[in-house]
């Protein structure tokens, strides 16, 4: 139906004629919306879909009804792979060994280059090759495994890369001879082409597990920022074990052993956390007490070799005592209560011995520090025991003991290591000893790294009473 309206009065549209205009009915405007639509509708069939289908909008729109909202755009959080924060920054660290390896291992040859050049025998011109060796086998390395990444899962490739690298760095520790200059050479190559197996396997995982997004952007950068770190990390190996060269690679080889057992067992809920608060615990109470603290004695105060055994007896005492009250509490109580207390009982050894002066007596200050400190070591292995043996699949029990034993070895030689850097740096004596503000040096890092382990501890660490635990042991 359509209605002619005319205007005879032209002044009112001086521009315009007399005209028709019609008038549209609700089939009309009903037909062009749907029409707009549709074309909207081809233009955008390569673009991301979202919202109501094409009909359903003409539908609302022709009933006079707004469009529905778009859904709000998410932001990216934890993928759904990781159960959790805490998850997640364990995932980051675990896969950024692969360049933290790959800076250590620079690091820790840059350093004392001078005494690997005399133990090799070798001249200034060969001297690059400490580092070109690995470099070179690495960039390799890289570019084929690479390629393998997309057509074997990155996991199985990553432990054998671990694998590959113990093997070379126990060959490493008899190669740093003249005889065996060429075998050093092909060691550090073979130690390149494992490096680039882990930097490809990390980057393939970590790619596959986050989308493009801010989230990835911090992921990868946080991954870069480890590279520094780890170089840092080997030049401090390096120049602490110049004078005992074939401990480089005893100490690489039990690092990327414990990398390699430890692969899956890192995945376990907790599991991260116990073994960095036992490392920074026991490496502490070992390589940056212990061992400071007889030569305190000896060296410091002047007391002869055998009153020096006997100031220890309380340590052989307390450690009785202790194991028998953690077997007493353990059922009655968390685990990570007696962890944590363990963890302030390290503390006391350098809070008890950092007062201490040459001419001070054994029972004000020595006697109760070796009295209490005691209770650490014993305590943290009877709970992270405890942890293993309740929390970790029975087909994995042999390897997260071991694991625990490697870790209570490694964290000693490590810390005792650097212990000895600090010590030297700030107070040595003219016949080569730590002096007394040496080994305050020493207690003082000791004891933060005693109490960074125990904010692990509360912070992360969790072990439930045998009664809390419902279900049946872990198989």
């Amino acid at each position: 139906m359509e209605r002619i309206v005319e205007n005879p009065d032209k002044s009112s549209r001086p521009s315009q004629a007399l005209y028709k205009q019609p008038t549209k009915t609700v089939d009309d405007i009903e037909g062009y919306q749907l029409h707009e639509l549709n074309q909207k509708s081809n233009r955008s069939q390569n673009q991301n879909h979202m919202g109501e289908p094409l009909e359903t909008l003409a539908q609302t729109m022709s009933r006079g009804l707004p469009p529905p909202p778009s859904p709000p755009r998410q932001s990216q959080g934890v993928p759904p792979e990781l159960r959790s924060l805490t998850a997640e920054v364990i995932l980051i660290l675990v896969y950024s060994a692969g360049l933290i390896f790959f800076s250590l291992l620079l690091g820790d040859v840059t350093v004392p280059q001078g005494q690997l050049k005399e133990a090799l025998g070798i001249s200034n011109s060969e001297l690059p090759w400490l580092v070109g060796a690995f470099n070179v086998a690495n960039g390799l390395s890289v570019i084929v495994s690479g390629s393998l990444m997309d057509l074997t899962p990155p996991k199985i490739l990553m432990v054998g890369a671990f694998a590959w690298l113990t093997i070379w760095n126990v060959i490493g520790v008899f190669s740093i001879r003249p005889k065996t200059m060429v075998l050093f050479f092909i060691v550090r190559a073979m130690q390149g082409l494992a490096v680039g197996v882990l930097v490809s396997g990390s980057m393939s995982i970590l790619g596959r597990v986050y989308k493009p997004g801010l989230r990835k952007n911090l992921v990868f950068s946080a991954m870069a920022a480890t590279a520094p770190l780890g170089f840092w990390l080997g030049a401090i190996q390096g120049g602490a074990l110049q004078a005992h060269l074939k401990w480089i690679f005893a100490s690489n080889a039990m690092l990327s052993a414990l990398c390699c057992v430890a692969h899956r067992l890192w995945r376990i809920r907790g599991f991260t956390p116990l073994m960095l608060a036992y490392f920074l615990g026991f490496g502490s109470y070992v390589g940056a007490w212990q061992f400071y603290a007889v030569q305190f004695w000896l060296h410091i105060q002047r007391i002869i070799p055998l009153i020096t055994a006997l100031y220890l007896l309380p340590n052989a005492i307390m450690g009785v005592l202790a194991t028998w009250v953690v077997s007493k509490t353990l059922h009655r109580i968390p685990g990570h209560y007696i962890y944590a207390a363990s963890m302030l009982a390290f503390a006391l050894g350098p809070v008890f011995f950092l007062p201490q002066k040459s001419g001070t007596t054994y029972w004000p200050l020595s006697f109760p520090g070796v009295l209490l400190v005691t209770f650490g070591p014993d305590s943290t292995f009877a709970a992270a025991s405890i942890f293993i043996t309740s929390n970790v699949p029975r087909s994995y029990q042999g390897s997260a003991g071991s694991l625990l034993v490697t870790v209570q070895d490694l964290s000693s030689a490590i810390m005792t290591s650097v212990a000895d850097v600090v010590g030297t740096s700030v107070n040595m004596e003219a016949s080569g000893e730590v002096g007394l503000k040496g080994l305050r040096a020493i207690w003082w890092f000791g004891l933060a790294a005693e109490i960074v382990g125990g904010l692990i501890t509360v912070a992360f660490v969790r072990i439930p009473r045998e009664e809390e635990k419902k279900k049946e042991h872990v198989t």
